[in-house]
């Protein structure tokens, strides 16, 4: 049992006593925070998920009594457990090459969006949240590697519509249960490298966020020759990805032969996983991206890199 300062001290400061919490914040406007009632979600590490029952902020020195209780399905949204198999066996099959990564993605899913909670990083939310919705006013827009789909959220305010793609099914499963404006977003496991469920030539927009930096430097090219087919010519593209904040990011623990970065990682449970994290410079992102379009541009705040541009007249 945790008071719900002591919980709150965990959240905002990173550090989890001994599972996994999730502070839900509530919008009102453009001002983030909490519901006069705050409700905590507590994964256990072999249950599936504990409730602790809401408590009025006023009765912060009280305490929780647990209700035990299942929040997800066991099976992604709309999936009965033999379609919930094949599309974990569909995650291999899309990306062997990347298994760890996927495997860690979905290990991590429930406490994923964590790190969005720290105080020290709303100031670069709030900036990256502005440049989506200017970006992609009005756009059909394609969605690479959305992930728990926290900024699919942003997007989806403003755009015409939005395709959110992830190979991953268990992030998949927590991006169908955002509060999405109906009928805007549809979510559908792919393969980033691949985009094969994709149609070709039907979005006047891309975006991936956080994707960039898990990319091999040797495939950085094959992901953009995929994306950018799926693309009409002269659409807004928008990737965008960490800074290296020393003291703010994971060490880097070492580098490979290619020249790719690596950190590793600890989830709440304790499990360790290395993964695979490039923080590329401006030059080196401008370099990729130049060969395939126009206006390009690159923009920085304290935790986050974009760069924009238009994709020239072919794919």
């Amino acid at each position: 049992m945790y008071r719900l300062d002591e919980l709150t001290y965990c959240v905002a400061s990173g550090v989890m006593p001994d599972m996994s919490v999730e502070l839900k914040f509530y919008a009102v406007g453009r001002r983030r925070l909490v519901s006069t009632f705050v409700e905590k979600e507590v994964r256990a590490a072999e249950s599936g998920l504990i409730l602790l029952t809401p408590v009025p902020a006023q009765a912060a020195t009280g305490r929780f009594a647990p209700q035990r209780r299942s929040l997800l399905p066991r099976a992604p949204l709309g999936l009965t457990t033999a379609e919930n198999d094949a599309s974990k066996a569909l995650e291999q099959t899309l990306m062997p090459h990347d298994s760890e990564l996927v495997d860690y993605y979905a290990q991590r899913a429930s406490e994923y969006e964590l790190i969005y909670h720290k105080p020290e990083r709303q100031a670069s939310i709030d900036w990256l949240n502005a440049r989506l919705r200017q970006e992609f006013s009005g756009h059909t827009v394609l969605e690479a590697a959305c992930g728990t789909g926290f900024w699919t959220q942003t997007i989806a305010e403003a755009a015409r519509s939005v395709v959110a793609t992830d190979v991953n099914a268990a992030v998949l499963n927590l991006a169908a249960q955002k509060l999405l404006p109906p009928g805007k977003v549809t979510f559908v496991q792919d393969d980033a490298y691949s985009l094969h469920n994709i149609p070709a030539g039907e979005f006047s927009a891309g975006f991936a966020g956080f994707w960039w930096s898990h990319l091999p430097l040797s495939q950085i090219a094959a992901f953009l020759g995929a994306f950018h087919s799926k693309l009409q010519p002269g659409a807004v593209i928008l990737f965008a990805d960490n800074l290296y904040v020393e003291g703010g990011s994971h060490p880097i623990t070492r580098t490979d032969a290619d020249g790719n970065t690596y950190q590793e990682r600890v989830l709440l449970d304790g499990a360790r996983h290395e993964v695979l994290k490039n923080f590329p410079t401006e030059q080196e992102l401008a370099k990729a991206v130049q060969p395939y379009g126009s206006a390009v541009q690159f923009s920085f705040c304290d935790y986050y890199w974009c760069i924009s541009y238009r994709l020239s007249g072919t794919a």
